[in-house]
């Protein structure tokens, strides 16, 4: 599912597409009816009537705030989290701790953040292949 926006400025992304979270996403988006609609069965009856199953739990996602539908979805054990924020991706917990973004210092401009990155050359692939045991 992606995430939805509504009237009460819900913005998170739940995760939810194993067949074990489903049903419990569908049951506290209000729509319990769609649970055992064999529809919805499994991830490719899902993905074929996805437009039908989104625009159903669409229509309940103004209903709550989206602190109130991560804390649902947590005690439910639904992976989700509240979209982030570009501009404060420095302050985020979880993308320090990962790496994903890191302090340096320009000799110039003082400090910034950015992203880890390496450097690979451009190389011709009868160059590559003998180097990787992939000869032809």
């Amino acid at each position: 599912m992606k995430c939805f926006l509504s009237q009460r400025k819900s913005r998170y992304a739940p995760y939810v597409i194993a067949d074990k979270v489903v049903g419990l996403y569908i049951v506290i988006a209000g729509r319990a009816d769609l649970v055992n609609n064999p529809r919805y069965a499994s991830v490719n009856d899902r993905h074929t009537h996805m437009g039908e199953l989104r625009s159903a739990i669409r229509e309940a996602v103004p209903s709550r705030t989206t602190r109130e539908w991560l804390d649902l979805c947590q005690t439910q054990g639904i992976p989700a989290s509240d979209l982030l924020d570009l501009a404060h991706a420095h302050e985020n917990a979880y993308v320090l701790d990962q790496g994903l973004i890191t302090k340096r210092d320009h000799p110039t401009e003082g400090e910034y953040y950015a992203t880890p990155h390496s450097v690979r050359d451009v190389a011709h692939t009868d160059f590559v292949q003998p180097t990787r045991s992939l000869a032809r």
